[in-house]
This record gives C-alpha cells, structure tokens and sequence, in this order.
C-alpha cells in the first residue's frame, strides 16, 4: 500500500506482440515492461478531507496499451470496480490521471494477484492524453 505522493517507478518499456494472461487470451499489441500504477482503493471521506489520505495501492504494469494493462497488486481487486489510477511511463515525468474499470483478477501461486484493468474514457481524466503517449511509445520502440 503507498500514500499517492509516493513515486511511481519508472521502468524499461518495450513494444511488442504479446498474448495477455487473462481469461479472455486474446492477442494484441501491448508495450511489455513495467510502468508504475497508483490505484486509488478508497476515497477520503469529505468531513475529514485534508486530515486522512485516501486509500491506495502501489502496482506494476507487464504488459499495457492504450486501451488496458495487466498490473501485479499485493490485494485481490474485484472485478467490475471503477478506480482512479495515476499511470507513469517510463521516460516521463507525467503521471496520467485514468480511470480504469478492473474487469479480471486470478490469484496467483507466488501469493500475488494479476489483474487487468480497462482504462475509461472519461470527464476529468487524461484519457486522450494518454493514448498519444502510449502511441508515440509504441512508435519509438
């Protein structure tokens, strides 16, 4: 768990054709690395904001694309949770305001727990901003 003035890491991201590990198995293009993901878990209650941080969650992308990521997280996420996310790339100083929906999560033997995430279209996100970065990442690579 981190507080969401943590930094993200900011890890090696490479383009490549990589088949996702959920249960839908699809096949498409995907950056394979890591990028630091904050998930907001729980909001700070309005009668104590400025007193209480919100809830968050520290994980790390294997693979993303403009659309989705697959992320490694310590706690099992539930499936159809609409959750704010910080999303830094490597390379870059910004982090992208997201909202993602949680659409899988399998527990996995080494105690943590694969998750993929759906990034969302939406008001007040940096949503189109991030699509032209995880273009130009896939460009340069």
């Amino acid at each position: 768990m981190s507080e969401s003035g943590d930094r993200i890491s900011q890890p090696d991201l490479t383009a490549g054709s990589e088949r996702t590990a959920g249960p839908d198995k699809r096949s498409e293009y995907r950056l394979s690395g890591r990028a630091g993901v904050v998930l907001e878990l729980e909001a700070v209650d309005p009668e104590t904001e400025g007193q209480a941080q919100p809830r968050t969650l520290t994980a790390q992308t294997h693979d993303l694309s403009a659309t989705g990521m697959r992320v490694m997280t310590a706690e099992a996420l539930t499936p159809g949770a609409i959750l704010p996310a910080q999303v830094q790339l490597a390379g870059n100083e910004v982090r992208y305001q997201l909202i993602v929906d949680v659409v899988w999560c399998e527990h996995r033997r080494d105690g943590q727990y694969a998750v993929g995430l759906k990034v969302l279209d939406s008001d007040g996100s940096s949503f189109m901003d991030w699509m032209e970065a995880v273009a130009r990442a896939m460009i340069q690579d």
